[in-house]
């Protein structure tokens, strides 16, 4: 075996005919009871040679991710990491991430991924907030992250190196679907002093996507991705569809025209610099974060009225929706009495609740706090304690949204402009 993933990667042979196959995409019965790294060593196993990760023309198959992640994990137990130990992960590319955190949930651990483009100044601030001793990156970053007890470079041959000479370590694959699995880094809200941290185990991805598979269809022949590097909600959701669906990740650069790919997974704001006159486009946007503004919608199905077109709504920068709503089509004229943006209804696994400023539940009809909370969805936060900050309410299992809003006539919910 050679020294580089990549490289290793670029060996294997085109992929298999799929004719005799039975379908792989995760169903919602199956979404509870599988750990992420066991959804993947699922595919894996049935379609070894199939891209997982396409950068350019660079590709990583299912049998080289599993086999990496394996010799990694293996690496990490040595090491000393032990069950639930925090793991920074910061790649500038998707196919050392996607190794990585795969071998962090094999060995039992959490992911915390650093965002593309985060500061070196907020390293630290990350590597003290997660508590992690951990961090896999590159080479430049190995001292960006203060004191850990533990750098490995993913771009150094010498990593892969001492990867493989490791024997297999037996007590792999060692997580539980209700183990956490990801430790998000996300902005801080009105009531809670930013960044805080939001632990989603193993079952909040898989329901979110299985629901997504449900609800928009399965990504089977690969979903497109417009970041630079790894690390953000977007990337991260849609690397999770797209093995939920046994598809590839196709990443695209940040500039450019949009293809004619199957589906496409991108932030409100990536998606109105990129939709432009003449573009092909994909047959399916995925929209993920922040409300859609109806402008963009209007501007979609002017453009490309042939494509389906969903938003997700997922504030402070999250990756798991709280709500969906399809804007394909136009739902007549905007009430403007109402002032808002309908992010549609919560999707499965998540129950939306609009609540006063003493914690208390609004009428329907009534605005307040849109929060969020359900098994899809994060269990738990960890906040700062840096010396200086005020103290930070814990608001439980209820995840707050700093967004003003109201139930809908028909379940749906509406996010009112700031006043």
């Amino acid at each position: 075996m050679t020294s580089s993933p990549d490289r290793a990667a670029g060996t294997v042979a085109p992929p298999a005919s799929r004719a005799a196959e039975r379908p792989l995409q995760l169903t919602a019965q199956a979404a509870g009871q599988l750990t992420l790294d066991a959804m993947f060593a699922r595919v894996a196993a049935r379609r070894p040679d199939h891209t997982a990760v396409r950068v350019g023309t660079g590709r990583l198959t299912y049998r080289g991710a599993e086999q990496r992640a394996r010799q990694l994990a293996s690496l990490l137990v040595l090491g000393g990491m032990q069950l639930g130990d925090p793991v920074i992960i910061s790649s500038a590319d998707h196919r050392r991430s996607l190794i990585a955190q795969l071998a962090v949930l094999k060995a039992g651990g959490v992911c915390v991924p650093v965002p593309a483009g985060t500061p070196d100044s907020a390293l630290r601030d990350i590597a003290r907030l997660s508590g992690a001793q951990t961090v896999l990156c590159g080479h430049a970053q190995r001292t960006a992250f203060g004191d850990v007890a533990l750098a490995l470079p993913m771009d150094d041959p010498a990593t892969w190196q001492r990867a493989e000479a490791v024997r297999p370590d037996g007590s792999l694959p060692r997580s539980g679907p209700i183990d956490p699995a990801y430790l998000l880094i996300a902005p801080g809200t009105g009531a809670v002093p930013g960044p805080v941290g939001e632990l989603v185990d193993h079952r909040a991805w898989q329901l979110a996507s299985a629901a997504r598979i449900q609800r928009v269809g399965a990504a089977e022949h690969g979903v497109e991705i417009r970041q630079p590097a790894p690390g953000g909600p977007a990337a991260l959701a849609a690397m999770w569809w797209a093995v939920a669906s046994a598809g590839t990740l196709y990443c695209g650069p940040p500039d450019g025209a949009l293809t004619r790919s199957p589906a496409a997974v991108l932030t409100p704001a990536e998606y109105d610099r990129l939709l432009v006159p003449g573009t092909a486009g994909p047959r399916t946007v995925v929209l993920l974060g922040e409300p859609c503004p109806a402008e963009l919608a209007a501007r979609h199905r002017e453009l490309l009225p042939a494509s389906r077109l969903w938003a997700e709504f997922a504030p402070c920068a999250g990756a798991l929706p709280w709500t969906a709503r399809e804007l394909t089509r136009e739902e007549g004229s905007p009430d403007r009495r109402r002032r808002g943006r309908s992010v549609g209804q919560a999707v499965a696994g998540v129950r939306i609740e609009v609540l006063d400023e003493r914690g208390g539940s609004v009428p329907p009809g009534g605005a307040g706090e849109v929060c969020a909370v359900g098994p899809a969805l994060a269990f738990d936060r960890v906040f700062p304690t840096a010396s200086g900050r005020p103290g930070n309410p814990d608001p439980g299992p209820v995840l707050h949204s700093a967004l003003r809003g109201r139930h809908g006539p028909a379940a749906d919910v509406t996010v009112l402009p700031a006043v």
